[in-house]
């Protein structure tokens, strides 16, 4: 069988001197009591209290006011098993001093019972906790007069062995994968549970790797390579039962230094070995049940005589193991009739289980429920009318008392039906209204006529941006028509020369379409600059922003109906050559914009009269 390399907590506590918490002790003393406890290579070394005098210790001078206060240690307790599931490094509390004596032993105890099943309230502490929290502990304590009254302070510090980050993580796996696992009833539970641990997680036989401590916890069988030591495989397969509802401790066996789980079921107590049960040695995948769900009949080489409870130390014959290994109860031949019978967990957590319970065999199933399990209840609302006010309804969960809705009060109103006849352009319209309840009718509303509906500019010079002129309504009175009352449209791209079309279609109290033009025109261009020469005329032309060049237009017959000549250019600044001297030249130009192999020309200069020498 696998064997541990070391168990997490071997009992080897050296107490020292113990030290009653009377106050004239601590007077005569002044001692502040101050233990350690370290957990290397899996074993707790020699646990140390050393006393300091007054002024050497950090809280010599400590207030009563800075602290929680407790009544006694089984609060302590509480409040330590809580901490470590937050992982808190650090807890400070007091507590009056009693006849009782506190001794180094009852100090360092508060914490190792903390993470006993006798404190827990979850699945996350308990047993849980004793393997999964802890990787060395610091304690103490220091007695105070405070307004004539005796007091101790205790204090602890921790190191963890997982993180909270990591147990946030295991949290929100468990809650990812157990719903899949519930079986019909909870034996079938049970074995889903460890058939997927015996498929999923490996045993680390590599005593060279991570340190023991991480080999060791639920989170490493859960995540990375998921190779653990049999605590590691104990603590999911605990975390796991418990979460789904089933009771369930972690057993020791001192002579083989191996840790196993037992499952409460039908009223007896069983034996479950996941790290036995995965048969690696056979094949991966492969699950030897040999060693699940057995009672006194455990067939391997520890002896069950050999086990106790390992965060209690508690002896195996305190509870009541059943003789042989389980057997289904098959009475109803498989027709179970469940029943409701209760639920294990707060019903309206966010996760939660429900138990149903056969009438015929006594057979038990859980449902894994999620998140939607508020049980709504709720007044009636107490509806208004046209002359008495009205109250709203109250809803809210009718076992948690969640609160879903509030009471609000609703005046007493009519309730107003109106009929639309819209207005349109030139023609008012009206808004008829009555009371559906009581058939009161009101005064009729005028919709003034729309008078004006047009565009903030018709004329654009095109310079390559879009252009998309806003609309402009008014009715007869002279308001802006609200713009939910209409739709526009447009068409084309709005940004090449031409024209363009806005249609404004009315709804709501309007009604009637509006269709409005806008023209984009090319830039016009003029002759800013010319030069005579004997057969030559140099032109300097005005510049356009976006246009893909410019067209001249030339010639010695103003109407230019004959010796036309026409040229193009892309810069502003052209020569015309072989004209003939002393003679009159007529000549006018224009901008071009090519877009897709297509030419969009302007509109022509005026004609420019310029005669050669």
């Amino acid at each position: 069988m696998k064997r541990v390399l070391s168990a997490l907590f071997c009992a080897v506590m050296l107490i020292a001197s113990l030290q009653p918490c009377f106050l004239a002790n601590a007077k005569d003393s002044a001692l502040v009591h101050w233990g350690v406890s370290s957990y290397k290579s899996g074993k707790e070394v020699t646990n140390t209290t050393t006393s300091y005098e007054n002024g050497e210790d950090e809280e010599e001078n400590w207030n009563i006011a800075d602290f929680s206060y407790i009544e006694n240690l089984d609060e302590a307790k509480m409040l330590v098993r809580d901490a470590l599931v937050d992982r808190e490094e650090s807890l400070r509390f007091y507590m009056p001093c009693t006849d009782v004596e506190i001794h180094d032993a009852d100090v360092r105890s508060v914490y190792n019972e903390a993470r006993t099943y006798s404190f827990s309230n979850s699945a996350k502490d308990g047993e849980y906790l004793y393997y999964n929290s802890l990787y060395s502990a610091v304690w103490g304590w220091r007695e105070k007069e405070a307004d004539g009254k005796a007091y101790v302070l205790l204090k602890y510090d921790f190191n963890y062995r997982s993180t909270a980050e990591q147990e946030e993580a295991v949290n929100a796996e468990i809650k990812r994968i157990l719903p899949d696992l519930i079986g019909e009833t909870d034996y079938e539970t049970i074995k889903n549970i460890h058939d997927y641990i015996c498929k999923t997680v490996t045993y680390d036989k590599d005593s060279e790797g991570k340190p023991l401590k991480e080999k060791s916890l639920a989170y490493s069988a859960l995540f990375g390579e998921r190779s653990v030591v049999c605590t590691g495989y104990c603590s999911l397969f605990y975390r796991l039962v418990r979460e789904a509802g089933i009771d369930s401790r972690i057993v020791y066996c001192e002579p083989v230094n191996h840790n196993l789980n037992m499952v409460f079921i039908g009223g007896k107590w069983y034996y479950c070995d996941c790290t036995l049960g995965d048969d690696e040695e056979s094949g991966e995948g492969v699950i030897d049940y040999s060693y699940f769900m057995k009672g006194k009949d455990f067939s391997s080489e520890d002896k069950t005589k050999d086990f106790v409870v390992s965060a209690t130390q508690e002896p195996i014959s305190n509870y009541d193991i059943a003789q042989s290994k389980y057997e289904f109860n098959s009475s109803c031949g498989g027709k179970h009739l469940f029943v409701d019978y209760g639920y294990e967990n707060k019903p309206c957590s966010e996760l939660y289980c429900k138990v149903e319970r056969c009438e015929k065999c006594g057979e038990t199933r859980r449902s894994f429920v999620k998140s939607s399990a508020h049980t709504r209840a709720a007044f009636a609302p107490i509806e208004y009318t046209c002359t008495e006010s009205g109250i709203s309804e109250f809803s809210y969960c009718g076992v948690c008392t969640e609160v879903f809705s509030k009471r609000h009060i609703t005046d007493a109103a009519h309730r107003i039906v109106r009929e639309i006849t819209p207005a349109s352009i030139g023609r008012d319209g009206v808004i008829k209204s009555h009371c559906e309840r009581c058939s009161e009718e009101f005064a009729d509303e005028k919709i003034s006529a729309i008078s004006e509906v047009k565009l903030s500019e018709v004329n654009y010079i095109y310079d390559g941006r879009v252009k998309a002129p806003s609309v402009i309504t008014a009715d007869s009175d002279g308001n802006a028509i609200p713009v939910s009352q209409y739709t526009v449209s447009r068409s084309g791209d709005m940004k090449l020369p031409g024209v363009y079309t806005v249609t404004v279609d009315f709804n709501g109290n309007y009604s009637g379409r509006a269709t409005l033009n806008y023209t984009v025109r090319m830039p016009l261009v003029k002759v800013k600059k010319y030069t005579r020469g004997k057969k030559t005329i140099k032109l300097r032309l005005s510049k356009a922003a976006g246009v893909s060049g410019y067209q001249i237009r030339y010639s010695t017959n103003k109407n230019f109906r004959k010796r036309v000549k026409t040229v193009k250019l892309k810069g502003t600044v052209k020569k015309l050559k072989k004209l003939k001297s002393k003679k009159k030249y007529y000549i006018k130009v224009r901008a071009y914009v090519t877009v897709d192999g297509r030419n969009y020309y302007g509109d022509w200069s005026r004609v420019y009269k310029i005669k050669t020498k």
